[in-house]
Protein backbone atom coordinates (compact mmCIF):
# COMPACT_ATOMS: atom_id res chain seq x y z
CA UNK A 1 0.00 0.00 0.00
CA UNK A 2 3.05 2.69 0.70
CA UNK A 3 4.44 1.19 -2.46
CA UNK A 4 1.42 2.53 -4.24
CA UNK A 5 1.08 5.77 -2.27
CA UNK A 6 4.46 6.76 -3.06
CA UNK A 7 4.48 6.18 -6.41
CA UNK A 8 1.02 8.36 -7.01
CA UNK A 9 3.11 10.91 -5.14
CA UNK A 10 6.03 10.43 -7.80
CA UNK A 11 3.41 10.65 -10.29
CA UNK A 12 2.18 13.67 -9.45
CA UNK A 13 4.91 15.51 -8.20
CA UNK A 14 6.88 14.48 -12.11
CA UNK A 15 3.85 15.75 -13.54
CA UNK A 16 3.27 19.09 -11.99
CA UNK A 17 7.14 19.56 -12.80
CA UNK A 18 6.25 18.73 -16.78
CA UNK A 19 3.61 21.41 -16.56
CA UNK A 20 5.81 24.21 -14.93
CA UNK A 21 8.55 23.61 -17.12
CA UNK A 22 6.07 23.47 -19.84
CA UNK A 23 4.31 26.18 -18.82
CA UNK A 24 7.75 28.11 -18.81
CA UNK A 25 9.06 27.09 -22.05
CA UNK A 26 5.32 28.75 -23.45
CA UNK A 27 5.94 32.02 -21.53
CA UNK A 28 9.35 32.13 -23.24
CA UNK A 29 7.98 31.23 -26.45
CA UNK A 30 5.79 34.26 -26.01
CA UNK A 31 2.50 32.49 -25.78
CA UNK A 32 -0.14 34.78 -24.82
CA UNK A 33 -2.56 34.24 -21.62
CA UNK A 34 -6.05 33.11 -22.57
CA UNK A 35 -9.40 35.15 -22.28
CA UNK A 36 -12.97 33.70 -22.64
CA UNK A 37 -14.39 32.20 -25.86
CA UNK A 38 -15.54 34.70 -27.48
CA UNK A 39 -12.61 36.72 -27.39
CA UNK A 40 -10.39 34.21 -28.64
CA UNK A 41 -12.40 33.02 -31.57
CA UNK A 42 -12.63 37.13 -32.48
CA UNK A 43 -8.76 37.15 -32.29
CA UNK A 44 -8.59 33.87 -34.48
CA UNK A 45 -11.25 35.30 -37.00
CA UNK A 46 -10.01 38.47 -37.50
CA UNK A 47 -6.06 37.29 -37.71
CA UNK A 48 -4.68 39.21 -34.82
CA UNK A 49 -1.03 38.04 -34.25
CA UNK A 50 0.22 38.57 -30.62
CA UNK A 51 3.50 39.99 -31.43
CA UNK A 52 2.76 43.28 -33.60
CA UNK A 53 4.36 43.77 -36.86
CA UNK A 54 6.46 46.87 -37.12
CA UNK A 55 4.61 50.16 -38.28
CA UNK A 56 1.62 48.14 -37.66
CA UNK A 57 -1.35 50.83 -35.56
CA UNK A 58 -4.38 48.99 -34.15
CA UNK A 59 -7.50 50.03 -32.94
CA UNK A 60 -9.74 48.12 -31.28
CA UNK A 61 -13.40 48.43 -30.68
CA UNK A 62 -15.06 47.24 -28.18
CA UNK A 63 -19.03 47.02 -27.39
CA UNK A 64 -22.60 45.66 -27.41
CA UNK A 65 -24.41 44.29 -30.60
CA UNK A 66 -24.28 47.67 -32.01
CA UNK A 67 -20.47 47.59 -32.89
CA UNK A 68 -21.00 43.80 -33.10
CA UNK A 69 -23.33 44.64 -36.61
CA UNK A 70 -26.09 43.27 -34.95
CA UNK A 71 -28.35 41.49 -37.66
CA UNK A 72 -25.80 43.32 -41.09
CA UNK A 73 -22.58 41.08 -39.22
CA UNK A 74 -20.52 39.86 -40.48
CA UNK A 75 -21.04 41.77 -43.77
CA UNK A 76 -21.35 45.23 -42.32
CA UNK A 77 -20.79 47.16 -38.67
CA UNK A 78 -19.55 50.10 -38.12
CA UNK A 79 -16.11 49.12 -37.40
CA UNK A 80 -16.16 47.28 -41.07
CA UNK A 81 -16.90 51.47 -42.36
CA UNK A 82 -14.24 52.45 -39.82
CA UNK A 83 -11.77 50.32 -41.43
CA UNK A 84 -12.86 51.37 -45.02
CA UNK A 85 -12.40 54.97 -44.51
CA UNK A 86 -9.33 54.82 -42.71
CA UNK A 87 -7.95 52.89 -45.89
CA UNK A 88 -9.10 55.58 -48.02
CA UNK A 89 -7.83 58.33 -45.78
CA UNK A 90 -4.34 57.08 -44.88
CA UNK A 91 -3.44 54.64 -48.23
CA UNK A 92 -0.17 52.65 -47.75
CA UNK A 93 -0.33 52.63 -44.05
CA UNK A 94 -0.97 49.12 -41.68
CA UNK A 95 -3.82 49.96 -39.44
CA UNK A 96 -5.22 47.29 -37.99
CA UNK A 97 -8.84 47.68 -37.05
CA UNK A 98 -10.34 44.34 -35.03
CA UNK A 99 -13.65 44.28 -33.36
CA UNK A 100 -14.86 42.59 -29.97
CA UNK A 101 -18.20 43.62 -29.95
CA UNK A 102 -20.18 41.42 -28.92
CA UNK A 103 -24.00 40.87 -28.87
CA UNK A 104 -26.07 41.57 -25.74
CA UNK A 105 -22.78 42.12 -23.20
CA UNK A 106 -22.95 44.77 -20.82
CA UNK A 107 -19.92 47.14 -19.25
CA UNK A 108 -18.67 44.30 -16.74
CA UNK A 109 -18.11 42.20 -19.42
CA UNK A 110 -16.82 44.46 -21.72
CA UNK A 111 -14.32 46.10 -19.57
CA UNK A 112 -12.78 42.27 -18.99
CA UNK A 113 -12.67 41.98 -22.67
CA UNK A 114 -10.43 45.10 -23.09
CA UNK A 115 -7.53 43.70 -20.21
CA UNK A 116 -7.94 40.54 -22.08
CA UNK A 117 -7.00 42.01 -25.07
CA UNK A 118 -4.19 44.70 -23.73
CA UNK A 119 -1.57 42.06 -24.08
CA UNK A 120 -2.18 42.43 -28.33
CA UNK A 121 -1.19 45.95 -27.42
CA UNK A 122 -3.78 48.27 -29.35
CA UNK A 123 -2.60 51.94 -30.06
CA UNK A 124 -6.13 53.18 -29.67
CA UNK A 125 -9.49 51.79 -28.17
CA UNK A 126 -13.17 52.79 -28.83
CA UNK A 127 -16.12 51.54 -26.69
CA UNK A 128 -19.68 51.90 -27.07
CA UNK A 129 -21.98 50.52 -24.72
CA UNK A 130 -24.95 51.47 -21.90
CA UNK A 131 -27.76 49.98 -23.67
CA UNK A 132 -27.75 46.51 -22.22
CA UNK A 133 -26.91 47.85 -18.18
CA UNK A 134 -30.14 46.54 -17.12
CA UNK A 135 -31.06 43.65 -18.89
CA UNK A 136 -31.50 40.96 -16.29
CA UNK A 137 -28.53 38.88 -16.87
CA UNK A 138 -26.16 41.99 -16.67
CA UNK A 139 -27.67 43.46 -13.49
CA UNK A 140 -25.05 43.48 -10.96
CA UNK A 141 -26.30 41.17 -9.17
CA UNK A 142 -26.65 38.50 -11.38
CA UNK A 143 -22.70 39.39 -12.66
CA UNK A 144 -21.27 39.35 -9.00
CA UNK A 145 -23.20 35.75 -8.65
CA UNK A 146 -21.83 34.52 -12.27
CA UNK A 147 -18.27 35.74 -11.06
CA UNK A 148 -18.47 33.87 -7.89
CA UNK A 149 -19.20 30.74 -9.23
CA UNK A 150 -16.71 27.97 -8.68
CA UNK A 151 -16.64 26.97 -12.09
CA UNK A 152 -15.73 30.40 -13.00
CA UNK A 153 -13.10 31.21 -10.79
CA UNK A 154 -11.35 27.94 -12.01
CA UNK A 155 -12.07 29.44 -16.00
CA UNK A 156 -10.02 33.01 -14.76
CA UNK A 157 -7.52 30.76 -13.25
CA UNK A 158 -6.68 28.93 -16.82
CA UNK A 159 -7.05 31.78 -18.12
CA UNK A 160 -3.70 32.76 -16.46
CA UNK A 161 -1.72 29.36 -17.77
CA UNK A 162 -0.08 30.11 -21.37
CA UNK A 163 -0.07 26.41 -21.85
CA UNK A 164 -4.06 25.54 -21.29
CA UNK A 165 -4.40 28.58 -23.46
CA UNK A 166 -2.26 27.63 -26.03
CA UNK A 167 -4.73 24.31 -25.68
CA UNK A 168 -8.01 26.26 -26.10
CA UNK A 169 -6.86 28.07 -28.91
CA UNK A 170 -6.03 25.34 -31.01
CA UNK A 171 -9.31 23.80 -29.94
CA UNK A 172 -11.06 26.61 -31.49
CA UNK A 173 -9.08 27.21 -34.20
CA UNK A 174 -10.19 23.88 -35.44
CA UNK A 175 -14.11 25.00 -34.63
CA UNK A 176 -13.74 27.19 -36.48
CA UNK A 177 -11.96 25.91 -39.62
CA UNK A 178 -14.83 23.23 -39.92
CA UNK A 179 -17.25 25.03 -39.09
CA UNK A 180 -18.11 22.50 -36.41
CA UNK A 181 -19.52 24.97 -33.87
CA UNK A 182 -21.52 28.70 -34.76
CA UNK A 183 -21.13 31.47 -33.15
CA UNK A 184 -24.09 32.35 -30.64
CA UNK A 185 -23.90 35.85 -31.25
CA UNK A 186 -26.75 35.85 -34.10
CA UNK A 187 -29.78 38.96 -33.64
CA UNK A 188 -32.92 37.40 -32.95
CA UNK A 189 -34.40 33.40 -33.45
CA UNK A 190 -34.05 31.49 -36.02
CA UNK A 191 -37.10 29.64 -35.82
CA UNK A 192 -40.09 31.35 -36.96
CA UNK A 193 -43.74 30.87 -35.96
CA UNK A 194 -42.99 31.08 -32.31
CA UNK A 195 -45.19 32.64 -29.58
CA UNK A 196 -42.70 35.12 -27.79
CA UNK A 197 -43.62 35.18 -23.46
CA UNK A 198 -45.10 38.07 -22.62
CA UNK A 199 -43.24 41.25 -22.02
CA UNK A 200 -41.86 41.24 -18.82
CA UNK A 201 -43.05 37.86 -17.75
CA UNK A 202 -42.41 37.37 -14.24
CA UNK A 203 -41.02 40.85 -14.05
CA UNK A 204 -37.82 39.27 -14.99
CA UNK A 205 -37.19 42.42 -17.21
CA UNK A 206 -38.70 44.93 -15.26
CA UNK A 207 -36.19 47.69 -13.27
CA UNK A 208 -38.08 50.48 -11.67
CA UNK A 209 -36.06 53.66 -12.90
CA UNK A 210 -35.05 55.63 -9.71
CA UNK A 211 -35.34 52.44 -7.45
CA UNK A 212 -32.41 51.17 -5.30
CA UNK A 213 -31.45 47.99 -7.94
CA UNK A 214 -31.77 50.82 -10.76
CA UNK A 215 -29.00 53.38 -9.27
CA UNK A 216 -27.00 50.14 -8.05
CA UNK A 217 -26.47 49.62 -11.49
CA UNK A 218 -25.48 53.18 -12.33
CA UNK A 219 -23.15 52.99 -10.16
CA UNK A 220 -21.74 49.35 -11.09
CA UNK A 221 -21.49 50.75 -14.71
CA UNK A 222 -19.96 53.74 -13.83
CA UNK A 223 -17.37 51.67 -11.85
CA UNK A 224 -16.65 49.61 -15.13
CA UNK A 225 -16.18 52.93 -17.54
CA UNK A 226 -13.91 53.99 -14.75
CA UNK A 227 -11.46 50.99 -14.44
CA UNK A 228 -11.29 50.87 -18.47
CA UNK A 229 -10.60 54.89 -18.38
CA UNK A 230 -7.73 53.92 -15.62
CA UNK A 231 -6.60 50.66 -17.22
CA UNK A 232 -6.30 52.54 -20.37
CA UNK A 233 -3.91 55.60 -18.66
CA UNK A 234 -2.04 52.71 -16.93
CA UNK A 235 -0.92 51.52 -20.48
CA UNK A 236 -0.85 54.87 -22.09
CA UNK A 237 -3.06 54.09 -24.60
CA UNK A 238 -5.93 56.83 -25.90
CA UNK A 239 -9.70 55.43 -25.22
CA UNK A 240 -12.61 57.03 -27.18
CA UNK A 241 -15.94 56.43 -25.56
CA UNK A 242 -18.73 56.80 -28.09
CA UNK A 243 -21.76 58.26 -26.64
CA UNK A 244 -24.76 55.07 -26.81
CA UNK A 245 -27.70 56.65 -29.33
CA UNK A 246 -31.15 55.22 -29.46
CA UNK A 247 -34.41 55.37 -31.55
CA UNK A 248 -36.58 57.88 -30.05
CA UNK A 249 -39.10 58.98 -32.52
CA UNK A 250 -39.86 55.45 -34.25
CA UNK A 251 -39.66 52.91 -30.79
CA UNK A 252 -42.95 53.12 -28.14
CA UNK A 253 -41.64 52.27 -24.40
CA UNK A 254 -41.80 48.21 -24.19
CA UNK A 255 -43.87 48.89 -20.95
CA UNK A 256 -45.05 52.04 -18.44
CA UNK A 257 -46.39 52.05 -15.56
CA UNK A 258 -47.37 55.22 -12.97
CA UNK A 259 -44.08 55.67 -11.52
CA UNK A 260 -45.13 58.39 -9.35
CA UNK A 261 -48.08 57.22 -6.31
CA UNK A 262 -51.12 58.94 -6.93
CA UNK A 263 -54.19 58.91 -4.84
CA UNK A 264 -57.65 57.16 -6.28
CA UNK A 265 -59.44 60.58 -7.63
CA UNK A 266 -55.72 61.58 -9.35
CA UNK A 267 -56.01 58.04 -10.19
CA UNK A 268 -59.25 58.42 -11.89
CA UNK A 269 -58.97 61.53 -13.12
CA UNK A 270 -55.67 60.52 -15.32
CA UNK A 271 -56.95 57.51 -16.72
CA UNK A 272 -60.27 59.28 -18.07
CA UNK A 273 -57.93 61.47 -19.68
CA UNK A 274 -55.75 59.68 -21.42
CA UNK A 275 -59.04 57.57 -22.54
CA UNK A 276 -60.02 60.74 -23.88
CA UNK A 277 -56.65 61.67 -25.50
CA UNK A 278 -56.58 58.14 -27.21
CA UNK A 279 -60.46 58.72 -28.49
CA UNK A 280 -59.33 61.89 -29.89
CA UNK A 281 -56.73 60.26 -31.57
CA UNK A 282 -58.75 57.57 -33.20
CA UNK A 283 -60.55 60.82 -34.99
CA UNK A 284 -57.43 62.50 -36.07
CA UNK A 285 -58.22 65.07 -33.68
CA UNK A 286 -54.13 65.81 -33.15
CA UNK A 287 -55.07 69.32 -30.92
CA UNK A 288 -57.91 68.03 -28.57
CA UNK A 289 -55.71 65.10 -28.20
CA UNK A 290 -52.18 67.14 -27.30
CA UNK A 291 -55.08 68.84 -24.39
CA UNK A 292 -56.03 66.30 -22.87
CA UNK A 293 -52.98 64.86 -22.68
CA UNK A 294 -51.25 67.55 -21.40
CA UNK A 295 -53.91 67.27 -18.63
CA UNK A 296 -52.78 64.20 -17.59
CA UNK A 297 -48.98 64.62 -17.73
CA UNK A 298 -49.98 66.96 -15.22
CA UNK A 299 -51.26 64.64 -12.94
CA UNK A 300 -48.25 62.43 -13.54
CA UNK A 301 -45.82 62.91 -15.76
CA UNK A 302 -44.31 59.44 -15.22
CA UNK A 303 -46.35 57.21 -17.63
CA UNK A 304 -44.07 56.06 -20.53
CA UNK A 305 -46.67 55.52 -23.29
CA UNK A 306 -48.20 59.23 -22.15
CA UNK A 307 -45.00 60.76 -22.73
CA UNK A 308 -44.55 59.16 -26.24
CA UNK A 309 -47.76 60.03 -27.46
CA UNK A 310 -47.32 63.54 -26.74
CA UNK A 311 -43.80 63.45 -28.57
CA UNK A 312 -45.55 61.66 -31.43
CA UNK A 313 -48.38 64.38 -31.61
CA UNK A 314 -45.60 67.39 -31.25
CA UNK A 315 -43.47 65.84 -33.67
CA UNK A 316 -46.30 65.86 -36.18
CA UNK A 317 -47.11 68.95 -35.34
CA UNK A 318 -43.76 70.72 -36.09
CA UNK A 319 -42.45 71.63 -32.60
CA UNK A 320 -39.48 69.76 -32.51
CA UNK A 321 -37.78 70.45 -29.15
CA UNK A 322 -40.80 70.10 -27.60
CA UNK A 323 -41.10 66.10 -29.23
CA UNK A 324 -37.71 65.32 -28.68
CA UNK A 325 -38.32 66.26 -24.67
CA UNK A 326 -40.95 64.02 -24.67
CA UNK A 327 -39.40 61.41 -26.17
CA UNK A 328 -36.35 61.34 -23.93
CA UNK A 329 -39.13 61.50 -21.26
CA UNK A 330 -40.63 58.05 -22.59
CA UNK A 331 -37.10 56.52 -23.07
CA UNK A 332 -35.97 57.56 -19.59
CA UNK A 333 -39.70 56.19 -17.89
CA UNK A 334 -39.75 52.31 -19.72
CA UNK A 335 -39.61 50.17 -16.77
CA UNK A 336 -38.01 47.46 -19.65
CA UNK A 337 -35.23 49.17 -20.50
CA UNK A 338 -33.37 48.17 -23.93
CA UNK A 339 -31.92 51.45 -24.45
CA UNK A 340 -29.24 53.48 -22.58
CA UNK A 341 -31.18 56.18 -20.51
CA UNK A 342 -30.33 59.78 -18.71
CA UNK A 343 -28.86 58.36 -15.94
CA UNK A 344 -26.41 56.16 -18.15
CA UNK A 345 -25.64 59.56 -19.99
CA UNK A 346 -24.61 61.53 -17.05
CA UNK A 347 -22.44 59.04 -16.26
CA UNK A 348 -20.13 59.71 -19.42
CA UNK A 349 -21.01 63.60 -19.39
CA UNK A 350 -19.66 63.60 -16.26
CA UNK A 351 -16.47 61.82 -16.39
CA UNK A 352 -16.08 64.23 -19.62
CA UNK A 353 -16.57 67.42 -18.05
CA UNK A 354 -14.01 66.09 -15.43
CA UNK A 355 -11.73 65.40 -18.62
CA UNK A 356 -11.29 61.67 -17.32
CA UNK A 357 -12.73 60.53 -20.67
CA UNK A 358 -12.39 61.58 -24.10
CA UNK A 359 -16.33 61.54 -25.35
CA UNK A 360 -17.75 61.64 -28.67
CA UNK A 361 -21.43 62.45 -29.26
CA UNK A 362 -22.43 60.18 -31.22
CA UNK A 363 -25.75 61.58 -32.61
CA UNK A 364 -24.49 64.78 -33.99
CA UNK A 365 -22.64 62.31 -37.03
CA UNK A 366 -26.34 61.13 -37.05
CA UNK A 367 -28.82 63.78 -37.30
CA UNK A 368 -27.94 65.78 -40.59
CA UNK A 369 -29.70 62.52 -41.88
CA UNK A 370 -32.56 61.81 -39.94
CA UNK A 371 -35.79 63.35 -40.99
CA UNK A 372 -37.00 65.87 -38.83
CA UNK A 373 -34.28 65.69 -36.72
CA UNK A 374 -35.04 62.98 -34.19
CA UNK A 375 -32.97 59.87 -34.22
CA UNK A 376 -35.27 56.73 -35.49
CA UNK A 377 -35.87 55.08 -38.84
CA UNK A 378 -33.81 54.91 -41.41
CA UNK A 379 -30.79 55.27 -39.66
CA UNK A 380 -31.51 53.51 -36.06
CA UNK A 381 -33.75 50.44 -37.37
CA UNK A 382 -35.27 49.39 -34.29
CA UNK A 383 -34.45 50.38 -30.43
CA UNK A 384 -30.59 51.02 -30.98
CA UNK A 385 -29.33 49.17 -34.35
CA UNK A 386 -27.84 51.31 -36.90
CA UNK A 387 -28.80 50.49 -40.62
CA UNK A 388 -26.43 50.20 -43.38
CA UNK A 389 -26.13 54.17 -43.70
CA UNK A 390 -26.38 54.82 -39.95
CA UNK A 391 -23.28 52.28 -39.89
CA UNK A 392 -21.25 54.19 -42.37
CA UNK A 393 -22.08 57.58 -40.62
CA UNK A 394 -20.58 56.04 -37.29
CA UNK A 395 -17.63 55.19 -39.35
CA UNK A 396 -17.35 58.11 -41.09
CA UNK A 397 -17.37 60.39 -38.32
CA UNK A 398 -15.03 57.80 -35.90
CA UNK A 399 -12.43 59.05 -38.86
CA UNK A 400 -12.86 61.94 -38.80
CA UNK A 401 -12.48 61.96 -34.71
CA UNK A 402 -9.40 59.94 -34.75
CA UNK A 403 -7.91 62.33 -37.47
CA UNK A 404 -8.75 65.72 -35.52
CA UNK A 405 -6.88 63.85 -32.16
CA UNK A 406 -3.72 63.29 -34.48
CA UNK A 407 -3.83 59.53 -33.76
CA UNK A 408 -2.92 57.11 -36.09
CA UNK A 409 -1.14 60.22 -38.11
CA UNK A 410 -1.11 64.15 -37.77
CA UNK A 411 -4.43 65.56 -39.55
CA UNK A 412 -2.20 66.89 -41.92
CA UNK A 413 -1.27 63.78 -43.69
CA UNK A 414 -4.58 62.46 -43.75
CA UNK A 415 -5.68 62.57 -47.81
CA UNK A 416 -9.78 63.24 -47.01
CA UNK A 417 -10.27 64.02 -50.49
CA UNK A 418 -9.60 60.20 -51.51
CA UNK A 419 -13.03 59.70 -49.93
CA UNK A 420 -14.78 57.10 -52.12
CA UNK A 421 -18.78 57.25 -52.17
CA UNK A 422 -21.19 54.76 -50.27
CA UNK A 423 -21.96 52.72 -52.82
CA UNK A 424 -18.33 52.12 -53.52
CA UNK A 425 -17.68 50.66 -49.97
CA UNK A 426 -20.87 48.81 -50.25
CA UNK A 427 -20.26 47.07 -52.81
CA UNK A 428 -16.35 46.35 -51.30
CA UNK A 429 -17.87 44.91 -48.41
CA UNK A 430 -19.85 42.89 -50.12
CA UNK A 431 -23.74 44.50 -49.10
CA UNK A 432 -26.39 43.33 -51.18
CA UNK A 433 -30.49 43.28 -51.38
CA UNK A 434 -29.83 39.65 -49.67
CA UNK A 435 -27.47 41.65 -47.10
CA UNK A 436 -30.78 43.65 -45.78
CA UNK A 437 -33.70 41.44 -46.36
CA UNK A 438 -31.39 39.16 -43.90
CA UNK A 439 -31.53 41.49 -41.11
CA UNK A 440 -34.97 42.63 -41.67
CA UNK A 441 -35.67 38.62 -40.95
CA UNK A 442 -33.17 38.85 -38.29
CA UNK A 443 -35.09 42.35 -36.64
CA UNK A 444 -38.41 40.55 -36.80
CA UNK A 445 -37.36 38.06 -34.90
CA UNK A 446 -35.47 39.93 -32.28
CA UNK A 447 -38.43 42.52 -31.74
CA UNK A 448 -40.55 39.34 -30.19
CA UNK A 449 -44.03 40.57 -28.58
CA UNK A 450 -43.92 43.68 -30.54
CA UNK A 451 -46.46 42.40 -33.24
CA UNK A 452 -46.91 46.31 -35.11
CA UNK A 453 -43.12 46.31 -35.35
CA UNK A 454 -42.54 42.63 -36.40
CA UNK A 455 -45.41 43.68 -39.48
CA UNK A 456 -43.07 46.24 -40.19
CA UNK A 457 -40.33 44.42 -40.75
CA UNK A 458 -41.46 40.97 -41.70
CA UNK A 459 -43.60 43.46 -44.83
CA UNK A 460 -40.08 45.30 -45.73
CA UNK A 461 -38.60 41.88 -45.60
CA UNK A 462 -41.27 40.82 -48.29
CA UNK A 463 -40.95 43.75 -50.60
CA UNK A 464 -37.35 43.02 -51.07
CA UNK A 465 -38.31 39.01 -52.17
CA UNK A 466 -41.87 38.87 -52.33
CA UNK A 467 -41.58 34.83 -53.37
CA UNK A 468 -38.70 34.19 -50.94
CA UNK A 469 -40.45 31.31 -48.53
CA UNK A 470 -38.79 32.86 -45.43
CA UNK A 471 -40.42 36.41 -46.21
CA UNK A 472 -43.59 35.29 -47.13
CA UNK A 473 -43.96 32.84 -43.51
CA UNK A 474 -42.42 35.90 -41.59
CA UNK A 475 -45.20 38.01 -42.88
CA UNK A 476 -48.19 35.56 -42.66
CA UNK A 477 -46.89 34.70 -38.85
CA UNK A 478 -46.62 38.65 -37.89
CA UNK A 479 -50.07 39.01 -39.35
CA UNK A 480 -51.52 35.60 -37.42
CA UNK A 481 -49.85 37.12 -33.66
CA UNK A 482 -51.77 40.24 -34.42
CA UNK A 483 -55.23 38.14 -35.07
CA UNK A 484 -55.44 39.14 -38.67
CA UNK A 485 -56.16 35.65 -39.37
CA UNK A 486 -58.13 36.08 -42.97
CA UNK A 487 -54.65 38.29 -44.26
CA UNK A 488 -52.55 35.31 -42.63
CA UNK A 489 -53.98 32.65 -44.80
CA UNK A 490 -54.15 34.59 -47.95
CA UNK A 491 -50.41 34.51 -47.39
CA UNK A 492 -50.19 31.01 -46.76
CA UNK A 493 -51.89 29.95 -49.86
CA UNK A 494 -49.64 31.74 -51.56
CA UNK A 495 -46.95 30.04 -49.68
CA UNK A 496 -48.26 26.64 -50.41
CA UNK A 497 -48.35 27.84 -54.22
CA UNK A 498 -44.75 28.55 -54.76
CA UNK A 499 -42.90 25.79 -51.88
CA UNK A 500 -45.62 23.13 -50.44
CA UNK A 501 -42.71 21.72 -48.12
CA UNK A 502 -42.24 25.53 -46.37
CA UNK A 503 -46.18 25.36 -45.99
CA UNK A 504 -45.95 21.72 -44.41
CA UNK A 505 -43.02 22.99 -42.02
CA UNK A 506 -45.92 25.90 -40.99
CA UNK A 507 -48.38 23.04 -40.14
CA UNK A 508 -45.72 20.69 -38.62
CA UNK A 509 -44.71 23.80 -36.00
CA UNK A 510 -48.25 25.35 -35.46
CA UNK A 511 -51.15 22.90 -36.18
CA UNK A 512 -54.02 25.49 -35.01
CA UNK A 513 -53.05 27.05 -38.95
CA UNK A 514 -53.33 23.63 -40.67
CA UNK A 515 -57.03 23.65 -39.10
CA UNK A 516 -57.60 27.15 -40.16
CA UNK A 517 -56.19 26.86 -43.72
CA UNK A 518 -58.00 23.55 -43.59
CA UNK A 519 -61.35 25.12 -43.07
CA UNK A 520 -61.12 27.97 -45.52
CA UNK A 521 -62.45 28.15 -48.96
CA UNK A 522 -59.25 28.06 -50.45
CA UNK A 523 -58.28 24.86 -48.10
CA UNK A 524 -61.41 23.15 -48.66
CA UNK A 525 -60.91 23.57 -52.95
CA UNK A 526 -57.83 22.37 -52.35
CA UNK A 527 -58.49 19.43 -50.42
CA UNK A 528 -61.39 18.67 -53.33
CA UNK A 529 -58.65 18.64 -56.22
CA UNK A 530 -56.90 16.32 -54.57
Amino acid sequence: MKKILLYIVQTLISTCLILVLLEGVFFILGFPQGAGDFIERAILQQKLALRKPSGQYRVFVYGESSVHGAGYAPVSSPVKWLDAYLKDFLPGRDIKVVNFGRMGEESNFIRQSFQDTLQYKPDLTIFYLGHNTFYPDNRVDFVTKRESEFTNRIRKWFHKSRLISAIVRATIRHKINRHAQKTDDVMGSTEIETVPAPNGEGYRSFTIPGSPVFLDNVRFFRENIEKISNFAQEKHIPVLFMKPVCNLKDYPPDFSAHLKPLPENELSRWDQLYRFGQEALKKKDDLSAIDFFEQAHKIDPTYADLSFLLGTLYFRKGDIDKARSFFEQARDQDIVIRRAPRDILDVFEKLSQQQKIHYFDTGKALIPEVPGGILGWPIIEDNVHFSIAGQSLVGHALAYEIARNNWIAPRSEWLFDRERSRTEIEDELGITRQTVFLNYCAVVGYLEHRYDERLEFARRAWELFPDDPIALRQLAWAYWLLKEKDKALDIYKHLGEKNPRALEAVFHARPEIQQAYEASAFGKMAATQK
